[in-house]
């Protein structure tokens, strides 16, 4: 986790000297956006075989009493991977040459995100009840609602479905986490801002 955490650190600056800087390079961005990538692909690749997320070792860490863990870990990895692609679902970025490709890694990391949150509920002793999650949560969500406005027919049932789940699990997370609430209003607020309605 300790390795994961300084990615994403990194990721963290990336997205907020995009946001503050006044003339963006896109070829700069997107080369670190690429460097970064690669450090995530990088920390996947050396996961002990253990560590690696399957049906298999989720069990046998259920079994070993850090599911939970287990599965942050992998939450973890699937919410930074989506937070450095986000920015290339902006269809209003300038286009660059790896700027689909890295949109669709967003979707992906954000699918892989929703489709763990519900094994891990269905398998008990996994679950992710944490707070944080619901943050978490609600970002994969946007992913799928930018699908369900923009994507192609074929997404469209299974990012509906994710999206339900995904909103049965705030539910459920909000009777532990007040603030969940808090959350989801304040994010519903800032989508119908940004769309204008």
């Amino acid at each position: 986790m300790i390795a994961l955490v300084k990615i994403f650190g990194h990721i963290q600056d990336l997205n907020r000297e995009s946001v503050e800087s006044p003339h963006l390079d896109e070829e700069r961005i997107e080369a670190q956006v690429l460097f970064l990538a690669e450090q995530l692909a990088d920390f996947d690749r050396n996961l002990p075989s253990t560590m690696i997320f399957t049906s298999a070792n989720l069990d046998l860490q259920i079994q070993r009493g850090v599911g939970r863990t287990f599965v942050a870990l992998h939450l973890g990895y699937h919410h930074y991977a989506t937070l450095l692609y986000y920015q290339y679902l902006d269809q209003r970025r300038p286009a660059t040459s790896n700027g689909k490709m890295l949109a669709n890694r967003c979707k992906y990391h954000a699918t892989a995100f929703c489709d763990l949150i519900k094994t891990s509920n269905q398998r008990g002793h996994a679950e992710a009840f944490y707070n944080v999650v619901g943050h978490m949560t609600l970002i994969a969500s946007s992913v799928l609602l930018h699908t369900l406005l923009l994507g192609e027919d074929d997404e469209l049932p299974l990012a509906r479905q994710r999206l339900e789940f995904n909103f049965e699990f705030l539910v459920r997370l909000g009777e532990f986490w007040p603030s969940i609430e808090l959350m989801v209003n304040l994010d519903r607020s800032m989508l119908f801002d940004d769309a204008n309605f």
